[in-house]
């Protein structure tokens, strides 16, 4: 039997986080704030039955699931597919260090372009995550999957699992640290139980 329950979740903050730095698939770890993010995670995630984990390959997602695979006795499946997008010739600024390198980058961004030089397309993106989430919905469990991942990548494969058209991905606002995002499979597909919720949600 596929998964009947996804919860798709956002990492703890990255020391790029907290400085306002793109990361994109650059590799900082957690913050100290992170840290204590991914602690409360673990501790508060709903007592539910977790039959697996899939993360992306990058510290910051590693990191985030390590306290929660060991608190259900896991093993985390790592996946470079579950990465961010690749922000190219911003990875690693602010954006006010884009704006003086790359001017105008920014206002393209918000038109829908990615604005960045080198990297992924939001094409792209968008391909790789409609694989994975294909995937994740064929995965053989019955059980609950949970997905840690990044802010873009969870909302497309949000998108994928909803049936969001791309040129609608902005009405999908960014999640926050982690965040639950819970899925539950009906005999219509996909449906969304809660988006970018607090830990005292539980399991509805």
């Amino acid at each position: 039997m596929p998964p009947s329950d996804l919860y798709l979740i956002r990492h703890a903050q990255s020391t790029w986080n907290a400085a306002g730095r793109w990361q994109g698939q650059a590799d900082p770890p957690l913050s100290a704030d992170g840290v204590e993010q991914a602690r409360a995670l673990a501790a508060d995630f709903p007592d539910v039955d977790v039959a697996r984990m899939l993360v992306s390959d990058l510290t910051r997602a590693r990191e985030t699931a390590e306290p929660f695979a060991a608190r259900f006795g896991l093993e985390l499946e790592i996946s470079q597919d579950l990465r961010e997008i690749d922000v190219g010739s911003w990875s690693g600024r602010t954006r006010e260090e884009i704006e003086a390198a790359e001017p105008g980058a920014l206002e393209r961004y918000y038109l829908g372009e990615s604005g960045w030089t080198g990297g992924e397309t939001f094409g792209e993106h968008e391909v790789r995550c409609a694989t994975t989430a294909e995937r994740i919905s064929s995965l053989p469990t019955d059980g609950v999957v949970v997905v840690v991942t990044h802010g873009g990548t969870l909302r497309a494969i949000l998108r994928t699992l909803l049936e969001i058209p791309h040129e609608e991905r902005w009405r999908i606002s960014g999640p926050s640290h982690t965040t639950l995002t819970h899925l539950r499979r009906s005999d219509y597909g996909w449906r969304l139980v809660s988006f970018n919720a607090g830990l005292d949600v539980g399991h509805a």
